[in-house]
């Protein structure tokens, strides 16, 4: 072994390139190097077709410096929420507030909006805000879907609330016996 050998380069290594983030990942749908933009993790992926192209993959994203840089640069700056702030939920507005005990929604009164309550010693966690917010997608959704189910005559499919960065939604079809399933972002409900 020589003393001059860089390290091997790993799946999820994160890379300095130009004083910006870039993520080595192998992804075997991939046939060649490439880069994409994370928009949620705010860094440029280097995605190799296996884990002997990790090296190609970081010496492309080395000669991508300039377009690196421009993607990063063009991001929107990231929306931070704070206790009190309002955000829409199914399209009424909806506060959030600090508070003890078990995070929750509360519905909207005559005099106030919902409220969604967090959790914690600090106050509102945004976190689990975001898991009451998840949780009542799933609840509404699946209210959603029974009464179109109804109107249609047809089965009520299994119904999920997802996390996906790419779609809003996705349909199977009932098949070889299987169920038919709806699976929705939640943050549809956003």
């Amino acid at each position: 072994m020589s003393l001059f050998r860089a390290p091997p380069l790993k799946d999820g290594q994160l890379l300095d390139v130009g004083g910006r983030p870039v993520r080595l990942k192998v992804s075997a749908r991939a046939r060649r190097v490439s880069l994409r933009v994370d928009r949620v993790a705010r860094e440029v992926l280097a995605i190799a077709p296996s884990p002997r192209r990790l090296a190609d993959a970081a010496q492309f994203a080395q000669g991508q410096r300039a377009w690196v840089a421009a993607q990063l640069e063009s991001l929107p700056d990231q929306a931070s929420l704070v206790a009190d702030d309002t955000v829409m939920l199914f399209g009424q507005p909806c506060r959030l507030e600090p508070g003890a005990g078990r995070a929750r929604l509360l519905p909207a009164t005559l005099l106030e909006p919902a409220r969604i309550v967090g959790c914690g010693r600090e106050g509102l966690d945004l976190w689990i805000a975001g898991r009451v917010i998840r949780r009542e997608a799933d609840r509404v959704f699946r209210e959603r879907v029974a009464v179109h189910c109804d109107a249609l005559a047809v089965p009520v499919p299994s119904v999920a609330t997802a996390d996906a960065k790419a779609r809003w939604g996705s349909c199977t079809p009932a098949y070889r016996g299987r169920r038919p399933s709806i699976r929705l972002s939640w943050r549809l409900a956003l």
